[in-house]
């Protein structure tokens, strides 16, 4: 168990089981503690780039740049390339079995 749990749900009854009297205003003592240990929820995370245009009062067209690490439409992020390049190289799991795994857990959908 833990001192700092992230989380704290206070669980009170609200009638006696015996006469059915609300009992919620009543004070209550702490005589119980259990803990779920669970992992966070995994989702994938999308960034946008989006790259503008104007016309300068010269008449030029000035267009902004995508950052110089977004060079394709999609692309994968370091930490996915990361992850497969552990689980290829390190773990030994085929191309397939990552896919299935990438899919299922994160919701990601990559290609060879």
């Amino acid at each position: 168990m833990t001192d700092n749990p992230d989380k704290i749900i206070e669980h009170h009854a609200c009638f006696c089981p015996e006469c059915g009297k609300d009992v919620s205003d009543q004070p209550f003592e702490l005589f119980g503690i259990r803990q779920v240990i669970d992992i966070p929820v995994i989702k994938q995370i999308v960034t946008e780039h989006r790259v503008y245009k104007c016309t300068c009062t010269c008449g030029k067209v000035v267009e902004s740049d995508f950052p110089v690490d977004v060079d394709c439409p999609v692309k994968y992020g370091k930490r996915i390339e990361s992850l497969v390049g552990y689980l290829s190289i390190r773990q030994y799991h085929p191309f397939k079995r990552l896919q299935e795994m990438l899919n299922n857990i994160f919701a990601v959908q990559i290609s060879e």
